[in-house]
């Protein structure tokens, strides 16, 4: 019964079906919401100067990266948003997310995560290559929450691609219980769309410290937007 349900999640008119309602509720909840970006400036040059880059975010705060991206790209005044590619495998949740991302003008590129990663790090590489924004969840596809896997590190060490690290907040969510605590937006809120100050991380660095500067980045980025959208929302009266 469980392998059977694997093969139905992973047909492709299952998953453009799903993909497509998954969608439609993320625009919902963008159009009934009031959503502020705020970016940082060395961030919106990056962008503006069109240069290859690598967004990151955590796995349970990707639902609003995609109006994340458009935002800052409408901030850097970059008239082709679809230069941002999702970087991901061939795991059935990676291709459900890659068909949502795809409705809002996304790119998907992925590899075979049957290959220990090989195939997606050089589909990465060709991204970056072609100056273009390789998005990726460093804590993605199954985990452990929170904590960034060495192959960004790599990636950004060989291609000398600065990290851009994302978040959002609302003042309207639920947290799931999933392995990644996954915040789901519900309509009619108040929010931020957090992009903060890339990180470089140098050739000769030490991959462990970078590895601890990205999941510090990401968690304190999370953490002031969960703080600014407490600000952002008036007290009940009394």
């Amino acid at each position: 019964m469980a392998r059977r349900k694997l093969r139905l999640h992973r047909r492709p008119a299952v998953q453009a079906a799903t993909a497509a309602l998954i969608a439609g509720y993320i625009r919902l909840v963008d159009r009934t919401s009031r959503f502020e970006l705020q970016a940082d400036p060395a961030a919106v040059d990056l962008i503006r100067q069109r240069r290859a880059c690598i967004g990151v975010f955590w796995h349970g705060r990707m639902m609003m990266m995609a109006h994340t991206w458009h935002r800052l790209a409408a901030a850097a005044a970059v008239a082709d948003p679809g230069r941002a590619c999702v970087i991901g495998s061939d795991h059935a949740d990676a291709l459900l997310v890659a068909r949502v991302m795809g409705h809002f003008g996304l790119e998907h590129v992925q590899g075979s995560s049957k290959r220990g990663g090989i195939a997606i790090f050089r589909n990465a590489r060709r991204v970056l290559a072609a100056g273009r924004v390789a998005v990726i969840t460093p804590d993605g596809p199954r985990g452990p929450a929170l904590e960034c896997k060495p192959g960004i590190v790599r990636l950004a060490m060989r291609t000398g691609a600065p990290i851009i690290p994302a978040s959002f907040a609302t003042s309207r969510a639920r947290t799931l219980r999933t392995w990644d605590s996954f915040t789901l937006a519900l309509p009619f809120g108040r929010g931020l769309l957090a992009v903060g100050a890339p990180l470089e991380v140098p050739a000769g660095g030490d991959p462990d410290a970078a590895r601890r500067a990205i999941d510090a980045a990401l968690t304190s980025l999370t953490e002031a937007a969960e703080r600014a959208v407490h600000d952002l929302v008036p007290a009940p009266t009394s």
